[in-house]
């Protein structure tokens, strides 16, 4: 008979050693746990919003440079198109020759302006910044395409 009370009494200590440290184990895994989930919805909210505030943030600061420099852009051809200076080199018998150092000088007091040309009442090209290309690249660009042989 003591035989059969030595082995319940293992298994009963076995269970009992576990009863133990279970509870124990959960007391300190729980507020962690809990810990974890209430920084990550903490974190994660406060990062969605600010994600979405600089976001939008970007997208005012950027509509608004590109409104900043279409309206720099339409006063600085308002500009011209009323200047004196303007009227006589288009107004010149022959306004080539005068155009291109005026719009060399024109071109180079606006820093933030990649290009600027002048045209004839015709629609020719009279003077540009950069310059046009010449008839002989037109030409060569032409002679290229005409070279290579039709799809049939």
């Amino acid at each position: 008979m003591q035989l059969g009370d030595t082995i319940t009494k293992r298994r009963r200590d076995r269970f009992e050693r576990f009863t133990i440290i279970f509870p124990i184990l959960l007391a300190g895994w729980i507020p962690s746990v809990l810990t974890l989930i209430v920084s990550y919805t903490i974190l994660r909210d406060t990062l969605e919003s600010r994600i979405l505030r600089d976001r939008q943030t970007l997208i005012q600061l950027v509509g608004h440079l590109v409104g900043h420099d279409l309206s720099r852009s339409s006063a600085i051809i308002n500009y011209y198109q009323t200047l004196p200076e303007v009227t006589r080199v288009l107004s010149a018998a022959n306004p080539t020759p005068v155009a291109q150092p005026w719009l060399n000088s024109a071109f180079y007091s606006h820093p933030n302006i990649d290009g600027m040309f002048l045209t004839a009442p015709d629609g020719a090209l009279i003077a540009s910044i950069p310059t046009a290309p010449t008839s002989g690249g037109i030409q060569r660009s032409r002679g290229l395409a005409s070279s290579f042989p039709a799809d049939g």
